[in-house]
């Protein structure tokens, strides 16, 4: 009995698949979408393939524009679509199609006039719906999804048209969709739901939506509401965007290098507010996990006639091995700031980093052609160390000691940014960490102007332990480059230059330098490089081991072992004096670098040129206290022909011996004053001499009388100089 019942069952389908005529349906089906949409809607041919799961094929769908919309363009074309049938519900007058295939379609959305070609008249749906009541008769229909292998939307506004093509694209239950957009040679997959797209072109309040965006290895994830769609206000939007690898998304947007680092990422961004005045509840950045973060709020108020930005918010770096990649040591920092079209107001700026921090604060004006910066930054304690290190992925290769190795690097100097805006900037860091290699601390205070590509400093001071300078400078960006230096210190510790710690200890230096130059490069400016430096150290002690050790070797201290820890194996500086002109980048000197003890006295002449890196210098030591024997006076002389020269990195000290025998020769006409050196160089009484008079009276050597000559005294060439070449050569070494 149940056999024969599904056999008449499926005799009966098949008569009716047979018997159907769907083209009999097309004018009906064309006018009730017209109806539907308020716009003409055609169809072509329809044909089905019978089989299990019948296909409906329709050929050219046309949905025009609405009426009085002129355009020679429909809103939608396709050329073929197929539709698949479920056959049981046919037989209750049901029409449920599994699938719509719309194969290739094409989309204009138009925009001119005020008026566009894709807002649907919902009124004229729902008369019509009301005007059809459902009844026995009437077909039910039902579609559970819609895909499409490419649809081109075409978009014109006026003048400007833009184009995206779509594929892959697919409507679930004519809800969720799916699609594949490529823009440029991109592609994105974006996923939604429908009904929130066309709540939106019904401009529905309080509307809700939520979509999703793959691709450039990331993930974008947008949801909201609008709760008045015809005004956009009450709105609310948060975005979140992440990935795997921030180095792979960016450099398919191409952006890379090797500063960006192949790490997890995320952005977290909430807004709510309208088109006039939002409020940003949220804007993260996260990067590798939390090592390094930024979390902001703000307000963004007064779009449409006086736009102002407010933000608030932190930056933290973590992770040391991060920071290596950019530079910088792990940090926490503060930020507020206001922007409007005519200015930038950074009310706070504050960086951490271990024990130092920085406060930035000022303005930024935008109302002329170029920007005019105002800043302050000030510190209670800066360690440029605790905020800055070098790149563990950067390796500097060695300078290869050869004599063509350079020190100074010949490149170009770009002052461009000087043109680029005015301003002052207002610096004040009393405690100032230079380098653990060079200086403890300094204290920089002063104003920093710059005006139309001109940035000066006048008594910009600079402060260290014990002593001050003063600084004016200019530098002027222009077709030829200018540079202006002028330096002034009194009673400055020397003891503050570690490298000098080996070398003098108590120490002060005063001086005075007023240099000048121009040009685009280093070379350049070194070639143009003149002035004059003058410098002073009125006091001091020497503790050298290879000072004292020369002063014994030529005879000032009797003390035949050296163990450097008895008062009378330190020299102490009567005064050291420099004055040196600079022109072109040749410091020449002669005799005018001076350094005298209680037990020798130097004077250094000759030349530094530092374009080609090339030194020549010729040191002639002065030995005080000598004894009354001829052997202490032919030293004393012979001693003066001391030479160093070479290149920076190739220095070579050599002995003048010709010029050595030729001054014990002519012994018996020399005269030598060895002392007053200082005072010599600087053509004035020195300020060690003023203050230390009685006690450099004390010191002042005895005279040196002439040697009278001698018929016995035979050759003293040979007798002297070998024993000279001895002493001059361990002195040296």
């Amino acid at each position: 009995m149940v056999l024969g019942v599904i056999l008449l069952l499926v005799i009966g389908v098949a008569v009716f698949l047979l018997t159907f005529d769907l083209n009999s349906y097309r004018q009906m089906i064309s006018t009730k979408m017209t109806e539907a949409l308020g716009r003409e809607v055609s169809i072509g041919k329809l044909e089905m393939k019978l089989s299990l799961i019948p296909t409906i094929k329709i050929k050219n769908i046309q949905i025009n524009n609405p009426e009085n919309f002129i355009s020679d363009k429909q809103l939608l074309t396709v050329d073929t679509a197929e539709a698949t049938l479920a056959i049981a519900p046919l037989l209750s007058r049901r029409l449920e199609i599994q699938n719509i295939d719309l194969g290739n379609a094409i989309v204009t959305l138009i925009q001119k006039n005020g008026q566009n070609n894709w807002t649907f008249k919902s009124t004229q749906q729902e008369k019509t719906l009301v005007a059809s009541p459902k009844t026995e008769k009437n077909w039910q229909t039902r579609i559970d999804s819609i895909s499409a292998r490419s649809v081109k939307v075409n978009y014109q506004n006026q003048d400007k048209q833009y184009v995206v093509n779509i594929s892959d694209f697919s409507l679930k239950q004519l809800k969720v969709f799916s699609l594949v957009t490529t823009v440029g040679d991109k592609s994105f997959k974006v996923t939604g739901t429908l009904d929130d797209l066309l709540e939106l072109v019904a401009q529905k309040d309080d509307y809700l939506f939520n979509l999703e965006v793959e691709g450039i290895d990331m993930t974008a994830k947008i949801s909201g509401s609008i709760g008045d769609t015809k005004n956009f206000t009450n709105l609310f939007l948060k975005a979140e965007i992440g990935g795997n690898d921030i180095r792979k998304t960016l450099e398919q947007v191409k952006v890379g290098g090797k500063a960006i680092p192949a790490q997890a990422f995320s952005i977290i961004a909430s807004f709510q507010g309208d088109l006039n005045n939002v409020d940003i509840t949220q804007l993260s950045a996260a990067l590798a996990g939390t090592k390094l973060k930024a979390d902001f709020t703000g307000q963004v108020m007064d779009l449409k006639s006086n736009p102002k930005a407010e933000m608030a918010g932190t930056i933290n770096l973590t992770d040391w091995a991060l920071g290596q990649l950019w530079g910088v040591q792990p940090f926490s920092s503060e930020i507020s700031f206001s922007v409007t079209p005519s200015e930038i107001d950074i009310t706070r700026l504050s960086l951490m980093a271990s024990r130092s921090d920085l406060q930035v604060s000022g303005k930024i004006s935008l109302t002329q052609p170029k920007p005019t910066v105002n800043l302050s930054v000030g510190s209670e304690y800066f360690d440029a160390q605790e905020f800055f290190a070098l790149s563990a992925q950067s390796h500097v290769a060695p300078v290869r000691n050869t004599k063509a190795a350079k020190i100074i690097p010949n490149k170009p100097i770009d002052l461009s940014v000087l043109n680029k805006l005015n301003g002052t900037f207002s610096l004040m860091l009393p405690h100032l960490k230079v380098s653990d290699n060079v200086m403890g601390y300094l204290g920089i205070g002063g104003t920093i102007g710059l005006k139309d590509g001109l940035l000066t400093a006048n008594q910009m001071k600079i402060e260290v332990l014990g002593g001050r300078a003063t600084a004016n400078f200019k530098i002027r960006s222009a077709s030829e480059q200018n540079f202006s230096l002028a330096v002034r210190g009194d009673s400055l510790n020397l003891d503050m230059l570690k490298p000098l710690h080996e070398i003098v200890s108590h120490a002060t230096i005063d001086f005075n330098a007023d240099l000048s130059a121009n040009g685009r490069s280093v070379q350049d400016v070194l070639k143009t490089l003149n002035g004059q430096v003058v410098l002073e150290i009125p006091q001091g002690t020497i503790v050298s081991p290879w000072f004292n050790e020369l002063a014994e070797t030529l005879g000032a201290n009797r003390k035949k072992s050296v163990s450097f820890s008895t008062d009378d194996q330190i020299n102490h500086i009567i005064c050291a004096a420099v004055n040196l002109a600079v022109q072109n980048g040749k410091i020449s000197s002669r005799d005018n670098i001076a350094l005298e003890t209680s037990h020798i006295g130097f004077l250094i002449g000759g030349d530094v040129d530092l374009p080609t890196e090339q030194v020549n210098l010729t040191m002639q030591p002065f030995i005080h206290q000598l004894a009354d024997t001829k052997i202490d006076s032919l030293l004393s002389v012979a001693t003066r022909f001391v030479r160093v020269s070479g290149s920076f990195t190739h220095l070579k000290p050599t002995l003048a011996t010709d010029q050595a025998v030729q001054g014990l020769m002519q012994l018996g006409q020399q005269h030598p004053e060895n002392y007053q050196l200082c005072q010599k160089v600087l053509g004035r009484q020195t300020k060690g001499q003023v203050r230390d008079e009685a006690k450099k009276i004390k010191m002042l050597p005895k005279p040196v009388e002439p040697v009278k000559q001698q018929p016995t005294f035979q050759s003293p060439q040979d007798q002297f100089k070998q024993q000279l070449l001895d002493s001059l050569t361990k002195a040296i070494q």
